[in-house]
């Protein structure tokens, strides 16, 4: 399909009042994923998650316009296809970051598709004292609504990363760039 592409565009280069009127917009292909692709694949995530018990990930980030947003990703085993399956659940927008916050937007969003927290059986997120807190951290007001929750430690690859990267700090932009070599070479 590229290649039919290319050729179009070196055919219409040959006139320029071609290209003068010539207008590309995204708003069918934006169209075909949000209303068509998103819709389906989130109906078959929910419908696997109503049946199936599953994991989440979640981590939250500041995205460019400052907006904090909770992404939510999902891991289960499905039995139709015989394989274990990750996918994005979910990204949430929060104003304010909190244990509350934090619950009351995951909660709804599987309250809303029906999903039943039975089928929950763990939690990954990084170690932050919202998200991992014993006391009033989204984890703990998780497993009162969660029977099935098991109580596991934090996500490894936060661990990991922040060890690394406190270690590497010493060493400037030396070990990421020998690193990057080493994948590239």
């Amino acid at each position: 399909m590229g290649s039919k592409i290319v050729d179009i565009a070196k055919e219409l280069g040959n006139d320029p009042s071609v290209l003068k009127d010539l207008s590309l917009h995204r708003t069918a292909c934006q169209y075909k994923l949000v209303n068509g692709l998103a819709v389906i694949t989130h109906k078959r995530i929910v419908n696997d998650l109503q049946k199936h018990r599953f994991s989440i990930n979640l981590d939250e980030c500041t995205a460019k316009n400052n907006k904090r947003v909770l992404s939510v990703m999902v891991s289960y085993f499905s039995t139709d296809l015989g394989m274990s399956i990750v996918h994005h659940y979910v990204s949430l927008q929060l104003n304010t970051v909190n244990a509350t916050t934090v619950f009351q937007a995951v909660k709804k969003a599987f309250d809303d598709d029906g999903i039943p927290l039975d089928n929950l059986v763990s939690s990954l997120s990084d170690s932050a004292a919202y998200m991992r807190g014993k006391i009033s951290g989204f984890e703990q007001r998780l497993c009162e609504v969660a029977p099935n929750l098991l109580d596991i430690d934090g996500d490894i690859c936060h661990h990991v990363h922040n060890s690394v990267k406190k270690y590497c700090d010493h060493f400037g932009m030396h070990v990421e760039y020998f690193t990057d070599d080493l994948f590239h070479d």
